[in-house]
């Protein structure tokens, strides 16, 4: 889904098409998306500008050497000037007090959310984001595994941080939830998950039909997976038929254009999820 496509035919992101597609404001010149990420993601990668911003620059336990090693260059640079010494040493006081308040109150990717948020609601600014969500990797454990169950907080609150920060462009909004793949339903030998295949993906938003499973077949539940030796749900539909519907109205796109974004889709039955 990162790439849009049926087949792995171009490394350029559905994304990075859609700004290169789309009347999208940018956030300043150099740059029309943000992922709010570790890397920067597959769906955004491509000759559109973009930029990736990671959290992490301001985790002293992650990257505690290189950390020290650029504010002791500031503090360098500033050494002959008591002003700006003294502003950047307060500044930065009041960053890393900002961030160890967040990881108190809700963790790096509540910040990420606020800072969506903050970047999405500008007149002028940003309106394609990513934020990506770890710790889905359970391959051992699961029952138990700690790291699944803050995925699903972290997703949790910052669906719930979106929504309410984005009240006043609700009608104007569109969350895509998707991943990379999906994970076996039947445990491996280590009482964990394996990657998979079928999974499932949300749409929300405003302007979004929602409060319900839609697609070609219904959900066929657990007891009857009938996909790698009954280990694996089976993929029944394909993501781009949800999202072709509120994409092409929301960006305005012709029919030639929406093509270059998700190539192909003219083929995939369309799923309208709007209201």
């Amino acid at each position: 889904m990162d790439l849009g496509l049926a087949t792995k035919s171009s490394r350029v992101g559905w994304l990075n098409r859609l700004i290169g597609s789309a009347n999208t404001r940018p956030l300043a010149p150099a740059s029309a998306g943000l992922a709010i990420s570790s890397s920067m993601p597959l769906s955004l990668l491509g000759p559109a500008p973009v930029t990736n911003w990671s959290l992490d620059r301001f985790n002293l336990t992650i990257a505690d050497a290189v950390w020290n090693d650029y504010n002791q260059a500031f503090l360098n640079m500033y050494d002959r000037n008591d002003g700006l010494r003294n502003a950047y040493v307060k500044g930065m006081s009041n960053e890393v007090n900002t961030f160890v308040k967040s990881q108190k109150s809700g963790g790096g990717q509540e910040t990420a959310a606020q800072s969506a948020v903050r970047l999405l609601s500008k007149p002028n600014g940003l309106n394609i984001a990513v934020i990506e969500i770890t710790g889905w990797d359970s391959h051992v454990n699961i029952l138990t595994n700690s790291g699944t169950n803050s995925a699903l907080s972290i997703l949790n609150e910052t669906l719930g941080t979106l929504s309410a920060g984005l009240k006043n462009y609700w009608k104007d909004t569109m969350i895509v939830v998707a991943t990379e793949f999906g994970r076996t339903l039947k445990p491996n030998g280590a009482k964990g998950t394996d990657h998979g295949t079928g999974t499932i993906g949300f749409v929300i938003g405003g302007a979004i039909n929602g409060g319900r499973i839609v697609g070609s077949s219904m959900y066929p539940g657990l007891t009857n997976l009938g996909f790698d030796n009954a280990r694996d749900l089976k993929p029944l539909n394909d993501l781009r038929s949800f999202i072709r519907v509120p994409l092409q109205e929301m960006y305005k796109l012709t029919d030639n254009n929406f093509e270059k974004v998700l190539p192909g889709v003219k083929d995939v039955p369309p799923f309208n999820v709007m209201k």
